[in-house]
């Protein structure tokens, strides 16, 4: 937190990238500035488990936040879980001084 803000990204995706920086790197990037990335990651009902979900994983432990898995049909009630879980976590790093 600086200044008063809250610095995070809440990042969808399907885990597949398939264009631009490596993720993972990015997010990494933007941790070493201040920012955490939580990630949730977005499955068709019918796909089962994707592989991309390692990567979703990936962004969201390189970025210092928190990743969820979902069904697209479930994306409302997810966005709103990780958004309290991220401030959550914002307000434990204001209480213990980060």
């Amino acid at each position: 937190m600086s200044g008063g803000r809250i610095r995070q990204i809440l990042l969808l995706t399907d885990g597949c990238s398939n264009q631009g920086e490596d993720p993972a790197a990015v997010a990494a990037f933007a941790n070493e500035k201040g920012i955490n990335v939580n990630v949730i990651g977005i499955l068709e009902q019918e796909s089962g488990r994707n592989q991309g979900m390692q990567e979703v994983e990936n962004i969201a432990a390189s970025g210092g936040g928190v990743s969820q898995v979902v069904y697209a049909s479930q994306l409302s009630q997810t966005v709103q879980m990780v958004t309290k879980q991220a401030m959550t976590q914002t307000l434990q790093g204001v209480v213990h001084g980060e």
